[in-house]
């Protein structure tokens, strides 16, 4: 509403120079990862615009920060669109726009899985089957993270030639008014930042 071109603080850095800047999301001292392929739009529009270009972006970011964290092969999973991965084509058939990506990006050497239902990715990177998830819209990746972690969520932005974090839940501007405050995602942001810098 105030004119700013920008709809996140991604992409504002993305308008620095960052060569493919992402968003990634996760619980740093748990392992827990995962990267946005759509970001602060609509499900519908999520839904309607994310391809082969988004996942890939998203897959490849992903595997250089865990691979930056101390993962040599970092083992991915990327959610399916439809609750179920469209079981093969009989609930709709979006998944199939995604599979390309997930072929190229083998070839290319990514560990990359799926389209996989969103609850079983999410049960099996728990269980430590995956370094990382590529999550398609905000729900897939932030349900879960909070309720894994509650506050302590960190944001990352990837492909910046800089170290920026910050707590995953934004700037809460009602927490701050009531004084209710949980620095626990802030601590986790410093804590990784140091481990990023150090």
């Amino acid at each position: 509403m105030s004119g700013y071109a920008w709809r996140d603080h991604t992409e504002r850095l993305a308008a620095c120079g960052a060569n493919g800047a992402e968003m990634a999301l996760g619980i740093a001292s748990r392992g827990f990862w995962c990267v946005l392929a759509t970001r602060h739009v609509s499900l519908k529009e999520a839904v309607r615009t994310v391809g082969v270009r988004e996942v890939s972006s998203a897959a490849k970011a992903l595997d250089r920060a865990l691979r930056r964290l101390g993962r040599s092969r970092p083992r991915l999973a990327l959610c399916a669109l439809n609750p179920h991965g469209g079981e093969a084509g009989l609930i709709a058939g979006e998944e199939s726009r995604l599979s390309p990506a997930v072929a190229a990006l083998r070839r290319e050497g990514i560990l990359l899985d799926g389209p996989l239902p969103a609850d079983s990715a999410w049960r099996l990177h728990v269980e430590g089957t995956y370094d990382g998830l590529v999550c398609l819209y905000h729900d897939q990746a932030l349900i879960a993270l909070k309720v894994l972690g509650g506050l302590s969520g960190v944001n990352w932005t990837l492909g910046l030639p800089f170290v920026r974090v910050s707590p995953a839940h934004g700037t809460a501007w009602d927490a701050a008014r009531s004084g209710a405050v949980d620095a626990s995602g802030m601590i986790e942001a410093a804590r990784l930042a140091a481990r990023l810098v150090g």
